[in-house]
């Protein structure tokens, strides 16, 4: 089979106007939705990832918040973020930028995120419902891989597919994804 180079584009576009009926529907019932961003380091790459996110919640009618942490912030700063999030009614959802400055620590972070308020999908409780093919958010970018294929009609059960990478947010999910 000849490699094929697949658009994401239409996919997405899908996917937005999706999401923009949904927050409607649900902003017509009171409800204003919105998404927490914490980005942690100066990392320019996440910080266009975060901003970029902040864009499309405005375009799609969400509200958006953002903390943004030093990284020369004593690590109890993440965990507080944390919290906070978790306990503002005004988010619904929120995501910790991986990867993280030097000196915090990812995990700990993830697992003191209420796993009902997890974007990404990366909470350990998200990630076992993954793992016993519960239903639960899937982290984004496997989700948006499994929608490409989806859109283009390829199967992949029964089929062999290589993984490269073993990363939390990518290559570890995207194998759980694969392997359902």
């Amino acid at each position: 089979m000849a490699a094929q180079l697949l658009a994401g584009a239409p996919v997405a576009d899908s996917v937005l106007d999706d999401v923009k009926i949904r927050t409607r529907l649900l902003i017509e019932k009171g409800i204003k939705p919105g998404l927490g961003t914490i980005l942690v380091g100066e990392d320019s790459a996440s910080a266009g990832y975060v901003r970029k996110k902040h864009e499309t919640c405005e375009e799609v009618g969400l509200t958006s918040q953002h903390i943004e942490i030093s990284s020369d912030a004593p690590p109890t700063a993440l965990l507080e973020a944390v919290e906070n999030f978790n306990n503002d009614p005004e988010v619904h959802a929120y995501i910790i930028q991986h990867p993280v400055a030097d000196g915090f620590d990812f995990n700990t972070a993830l697992s003191q995120m209420n796993p009902e308020k997890d974007a990404d999908g990366l909470h350990p409780v998200n990630l076992g419902k993954l793992v016993l093919q519960e239903e639960g958010p899937v982290p984004c970018t496997p989700a948006g891989i499994q929608a490409i294929l989806v859109h283009y009609g390829i199967e992949t059960a029964g089929k062999h597919v290589v993984v490269i990478g073993r990363g939390p947010t990518l290559g570890r999910p995207m194998a759980l994804l694969m392997s359902s």
